[in-house]
């Protein structure tokens, strides 16, 4: 595997890539870096606590990759043009636990099926504009167990119609014996 600090323009461009998983170590990706990757269904931000700046605007990052059904992560925080959108085409999103901002328009371009957030707390900065109508309609909101309550409860998160667990808070007590 190659690990790249910067991604530069067109580096990828027109290639037939299916997936991409952009290391936490990248800290920039270029115009066009993977434009026209029309098999392009996988991408993942891994996980990181440094941003990565995406040059978005007309020729974004992503710009014409056409393949539809995308599986989305994005593990740690994107720095680019406020209101433009990630990608489209984007069907299930994972929002990882570093990623701590969310922009305006960043989902907007895309009806989602599903969105699955890690955050015990809800995300407060999640501007109501960063999903579009039918995503919050009528995709499934999915969020760790034990916070529907919490979510139901923050501003736009509680625009989501479906909200469900997609994992559960087990409590376990020892006994004096130190037995389960």
């Amino acid at each position: 595997a190659i690990t790249l600090n910067a991604i530069p323009n067109e580096t990828f461009s027109g290639t037939g890539l299916t997936s991409v998983s952009i290391p936490a170590k990248t800290t920039s990706v270029g115009q066009r870096a993977f434009a026209f990757c029309n098999n392009l269904t996988d991408i993942t931000i891994e996980d990181g606590t440094e941003p990565l700046e995406f040059a978005v605007g007309y020729y974004g990052v992503f710009y014409y990759s056409d393949a539809t059904d995308k599986n989305v992560y994005v593990g740690r925080n994107l720095t680019y043009t406020d209101g433009e959108q990630l990608v489209s085409n984007i069907a299930t999103l994972e929002l990882g636990p570093q990623l701590t901002t969310i922009k305006n328009k960043m989902f907007d371009g895309s009806t989602l099926t599903s969105v699955k957030t890690h955050w015990v707390d809800a995300l407060t900065t999640c501007p109501e504009n960063a999903f579009n109508s039918a995503t919050y309609s009528g995709a499934t909101l999915y969020v760790p167990g034990g916070t529907i309550d919490t979510y139901k409860a923050t501003d736009y998160w509680n625009n989501f119609t479906n909200t469900t667990y997609w994992s559960y808070v087990v409590t376990l007590t020892s006994s004096a014996h130190g037995k389960l």
